[in-house]
């Protein structure tokens, strides 16, 4: 329910005005982000957070550099009678982006990068972890343009492939829902 209450208020600020061309080289952006942490021993956590982007278009609107910060509550689980806990104390990604497509209201892109994430897990009765790791991050994503400045925009993260918590590895995956603002 949450979710549709943010997806109203994006929804109602990118389609404020009239739609032309994106405007500025800088930009910003806010999102809900549902993270996907797929361990390799089968065990999937799925942290709710948010997101802040700041961007710049480095060549015209093909090819931009983008920078994001995260963060999210806990996910909980009962494995084997053992409840467990994990979140994202914080995450933050370099990228650059290439918009494969870029019309007056139409974004479509891929993003490439460098990811580094703090995770912290804790299994009750036996204690807490927290560790860190960074990889390569990639993604895919589009925007929806509703004026020249303000987009709805969905994406497709994997901020780190291989993260680790004591020898257990797993991705740290990421759809993000939001809104983003030229200026």
């Amino acid at each position: 329910m949450r979710a549709a209450r943010y997806l109203v208020l994006l929804a109602l600020l990118a389609v404020s005005g009239t739609a032309s061309a994106v405007e500025g080289d800088f930009y910003w952006g806010l999102a809900y982000m549902h993270g996907n942490y797929d361990f390799d021993n089968g065990a999937t956590y799925h942290p709710e957070g948010a997101v802040a982007k700041l961007g710049y278009d480095l060549i015209g609107q093909r090819i931009a550099f983008e920078v994001h910060l995260a963060s999210s509550r806990d996910d909980r689980k009962n494995i084997g009678g053992i409840d467990t806990r994990l979140s994202l104390t914080y995450l933050t990604a370099a990228f650059l982006r290439y918009n494969i497509v870029a019309r007056d209201n139409f974004r479509l892109y891929a993003m490439g990068g460098y990811g580094r994430a703090k995770v912290h897990y804790e299994v009750t009765g036996v204690g807490t972890k927290n560790d860190t790791s960074s990889g390569v991050a990639y993604g895919v994503g589009m925007e929806l343009y509703g004026n020249e400045h303000g987009a709805i925009n969905i994406d497709y993260l994997r901020y780190v492939k291989d993260a680790d918590i004591s020898g257990a590895k797993f991705q740290i995956n990421s759809v993000n829902i939001g809104y983003v603002r030229h200026f």
